[in-house]
């Protein structure tokens, strides 16, 4: 009979396999993963959290102004190392060897959970993690994953109990103060090129494309945005594509969309010179008033609505 969390954490390694291969299938071999070494071992593995107040409701939510200010607070201590919350989606688990240690989130089922790390099966001494979250929390794990005798043996402790399945599931206070409700996070649409685009310069056809939304044209301005919520329209960044891509590269986003405007299955246009894309998305609160939100390319698959990165959803096109 398996546990709930044995369940959860199937479907954590589901996930995990479809988004590789689904970029084995965006980038190829001419993009940025080729920086990958080329030697394969075993599969990685890393640290799942499910944080949840004193009545179970889960505390882990990117999509809400206070839980996204929340996530920035939290602290993941390990091996003398400080890790901060990243805003991007995790690295699959791949069976490569170890390529960095990092904090986010991963999303099933429309519940978000912490997820720390990238582990080969090479720790058969108890590590030891220190998770500070806000208000003076500080929370212990600890964790053995190593090969023996032809099985992967995998065991982890909280605050010196062994944990059963493979979520660690730990009680926090609430970051909402009572009777207050959440206020939803402006979303993003991402956007990035199948071949991916290194600085320093971005390519000059790239700053002519424009987006064509309800009438009216957006065009990528010359200059990269100062930190803070920006006026709506279509921009460049830079910054790293995890777990697509481990290097630096442009990407663009259009938006903010607010969740309370009720969008759902609207569309607008990317034009490149002669090629168009059509995008379709959605954004908007559900009966339960949580945020649902998804994009996709109309002119392709439409498997693009998988992918999250930062605070919305990630199309990834053949500009």
């Amino acid at each position: 009979m398996l546990h709930e969390q044995d369940i959860c954490m199937i479907k954590v390694k589901r996930d995990y396999l479809l988004l590789f291969f689904f970029a084995l299938f965006v980038f190829g071999l001419n993009s940025c993963v080729k920086s990958e070494p080329e030697e394969w071992e075993y599969s990685n593995t890393g640290l799942d959290f499910d944080i949840v107040s004193e009545d179970g409701k889960s505390l882990v939510n990117p999509l809400s102004k206070q839980g996204a200010e929340w996530l920035q607070k939290i602290v993941v201590e390990y091996n003398g190392e400080k890790y901060f919350y990243q805003g991007q989606p995790v690295r699959q688990t791949r069976a490569i060897t170890e390529r960095y240690k990092s904090f986010n989130v991963i999303r099933i089922e429309k519940r978000f959970y912490l997820h720390f790390g990238e582990f080969q099966p090479n720790y058969k001494e108890k590590q030891t993690l220190k998770l500070h979250l806000p208000k003076g929390d500080v929370k212990e794990v600890r964790f053995v994953h190593y090969a023996e005798g032809g099985k992967f043996i995998s065991k982890m402790w909280h605050d010196g109990k062994e944990v059963e399945g493979r979520m660690i599931k730990i009680v926090s206070k609430p970051y909402l103060a009572e009777g207050e409700k959440e206020i939803p996070l402006s979303v993003y649409v991402y956007l990035a090129s199948r071949q991916l685009l290194t600085p320093p310069d971005l390519p000059e056809e790239f700053l002519s494309m424009k987006i064509l939304y309800k009438e009216k044209d957006y065009q990528i301005p010359l200059k990269m945005d100062e930190p803070g919520e920006a006026e709506f329209g279509f921009r460049k960044e830079i910054g790293k594509l995890l777990p697509l891509a481990f290097t630096e590269c442009f990407y663009f986003k259009f938006g903010p969309f607010h969740p309370g405007d009720n969008h759902k299955n609207e569309k607008f246009e990317l034009i490149k010179g002669e090629h168009k894309f059509k995008i379709q998305f959605s954004c908007y609160l559900d009966e339960k008033g949580e945020v649902v939100y998804e994009a996709a390319d109309k002119n392709g698959t439409g498997q693009t609505k998988r992918l999250f990165f930062k605070n919305g959803p990630l199309v990834v096109l053949p500009l």
